[in-house]
């Protein structure tokens, strides 16, 4: 296309249009750095309720960022035209392409967990936004369909335009896709389908009826594209689905906004195990964010991120611990010998023929620390500040070679409750002749397989304890209250382990400013609390040194591991399960009180 300048940006190559605009690939005529810039509608300049909203909604617009959406980066007016500036997103191959895109490159062959993971992208995405708010309602965006799904680099899925389409009225919406389609008829027949269907068919009843639209309606596009991915058509009339999405599915197309679910990733909650159906997960949801808020009244006072000096304190480990099974006598022994023979007793074993291979340990000190997350889930929030005293950490999770010595000093898999300590099938150690051995090159892997009770035990006996869920986010952000991930800002492959297909070695990237290495996907890693939904807004009532609730179900796990997507590796992100449970991607590491 001939140059030409919109502001300081200059358009090199058309990208797109939709019922906003036009879109285009553009050159900062200064920086020299490519944005995605999309020019408004003309029609729109003279929409006196569009100008008012647009700017004064430009400010919430710019709070929309971090993984999952294209950031807005610049807003401006040009020759009477508005248009709005974003970063570029662009796959593998450095194109651009949206999701539909990608289905035809693939011929809409999709296996089922790569459908699912696009679905949990998007349902976070849509999550997270839904949290925003705009004169006093909750942000929607409006315009979930293939167009504004873009595939970004390893797979992620990026929501454009969030909020944008928001600022325009329903009333001026509808016409726009009708001109749009229109115009499509006479040119392209052949793009005639997949322009109108991916923009009418994703449309709630609301906005089919330019009645008043909330967020609500993004829940309907999200059950319209589930169906088309599974489908590859979509929705009409009644149908059926595989048993696992039905209830999703539905519940996300009821005609009425009411009906639809609140929250989107409950139901994906539900298919870890947390919650019945996605009914019941919404309704859970709700209830207990009517009595958190009802308990817990507004922090009123942030307190700064405070470090105390320490002279060279030294972690304190507890003596050595461990409790072996104990049994009863067999009565009937003494008859099952043959008294002539003399009987074989071997030495028993005792604890210090075992020594434990200790790791190097890095101190936190003391003060003020935020936690928990403004943007993040339910779970995640309030962002608070606690106190915690200085603790020092092992700089590394516990790797095979050093678990495998407990193992022999335990003399099995089982503590002295009869709690499993690790399934072996589930981690790269082995009996073999008796004896235990890991997989040979796994010596400095992570050990994984570890149930809550194994990681525990062997804490104690290391003398060390397993680290609080308040000090594993303290100590993985480095002493950064912005740190997103362990590794700041943002993560990329290089900088951790996720989105891969094993465990690394230990120490394999870069350490934080704590001088600790792994806290970002590898292995997710088991800390002493229980888990709580709601504990975050109780826990500003316990700002010293919080230990967590008093009892629970499950126990907390932080960290993201080696399958992850970048979004379970925050600093803020909260997982749980079972303390009996595990698999290939639970691990650990200990930690020690100092002595200040």
């Amino acid at each position: 296309m001939e140059p030409r300048f919109v502001g300081d940006y200059q358009l090199k190559r058309w990208l797109g249009c939709g019922p906003l605009g036009q879109t285009y690939l553009a050159e900062h005529r200064f920086l020299k750095k490519s944005f995605a810039l999309k020019l408004l509608d003309d029609s729109f300049v003279q929409d006196r309720f569009f100008i008012d909203r647009f700017e004064k909604g430009v400010e919430q617009l710019s709070k929309i960022e971090g993984e999952g959406f294209t950031t807005y980066r610049y807003v401006g007016c040009h020759e009477g035209s508005y248009y709005v500036v974003s970063d570029l997103v662009l796959n593998d191959q450095g194109n651009s392409q949206t999701l539909l895109e990608y289905l035809k490159l693939v011929n809409f062959q999709l296996e089922m967990e790569q459908v699912e993971q696009i679905l949990l992208q998007i349902a976070k995405s849509l999550d997270r936004l839904h949290q925003h708010r705009f004169q006093d309602q909750q942000m929607a965006h409006r315009g979930v369909k293939f167009s504004n799904l873009l595939m970004g680099k390893e797979g992620t899925i990026v929501l454009t335009d969030a909020g944008l389409t928001g600022l325009v009225s329903e009333e001026k919406m509808l016409p726009k896709i009708y001109k749009a389609v229109a115009d499509e008829i006479p040119h392209h027949d052949s793009k005639f389908k997949d322009a109108f269907l991916s923009a009418f068919y994703f449309y709630a009843p609301e906005q089919r009826h330019g009645s008043h639209v909330n967020y609500l309606a993004d829940q309907f596009a999200f059950g319209t594209l589930a169906y088309y991915l599974l489908q590859k058509k979509f929705p009409e009339g009644i149908f059926t689905l595989p048993d696992k999405w039905t209830d999703m599915i539905r519940s996300c197309l009821q005609y009425k906004p009411q009906d639809r679910p609140e929250k989107l990733t409950g139901f994906f909650e539900n298919r870890s195990g947390t919650y019945a159906t996605p009914v019941d997960a919404i309704s859970r949801v709700l209830q207990t964010e009517k009595n958190a808020m009802a308990a817990v009244a507004p922090l009123e006072k942030k307190e700064k991120l405070v470090f105390h000096s320490l002279e060279v304190p030294q972690p304190k480990l507890q003596e050595s611990v461990i409790a072996r099974p104990t049994y009863d006598p067999d009565p009937l022994a003494k008859f099952k010998v043959d008294q002539n023979v003399a009987v074989f007793k071997p030495e028993a074993k005792t604890d210090h023929q075992v020594t434990p291979l200790l790791t190097q340990m890095s101190i936190v000190p003391n003060g003020f620390y935020s936690r928990g997350s403004q943007t993040g889930t339910r779970d995640e929030r309030p962002q608070h500040q606690v106190y915690v005293n200085s603790f020092a950490v092992d700089i590394h999770p516990v790797t095979n070679e050093q678990f495998i010595r407990f193992l022999e000093a335990m003399g099995g898999e089982k503590d002295a409750n009869n709690n499993d300590i690790i399934h072996l099938k589930d981690s790269r150690l082995k009996r073999h002749g008796g004896k235990f051995i890991f997989e040979p090159g796994y010596s400095r892997h992570p050990v994984v397989g570890v149930t809550w009770y194994g990681a525990t035990r062997y804490a104690e006996w290391v003398g060390k304890r397993l680290l609080t869920e308040a000090e594993w986010e303290i100590a993985s952000r480095g002493g950064s209250s912005e740190a997103i991930y362990p590794t700041g800002q943002f993560v990329e492959r290089s900088m951790a382990n996720f989105f891969s297909s094993d465990t690394t070695p230990v120490m394999s990237y870069k350490e934080n400013n704590f001088g600790l290495f792994d806290l970002a996907g590898n292995v997710y890693e088991w800390c002493s609390d229980w888990y709580e939904y709601n504990y975050y807004e109780l826990s500003m009532q316990e700002s010293d040194n919080p230990k967590g609730p008093q009892q629970g179900v499950y126990r907390v796990l932080r960290g993201g591991c080696w399958k992850s997507l970048k979004d379970d590796l925050r600093c803020s992100h909260r997982h749980r399960n079972s303390p009996s449970a595990s698999n290939r991607t639970y691990g650990f590491r200990c930690a020690a009180d100092v002595d200040a």
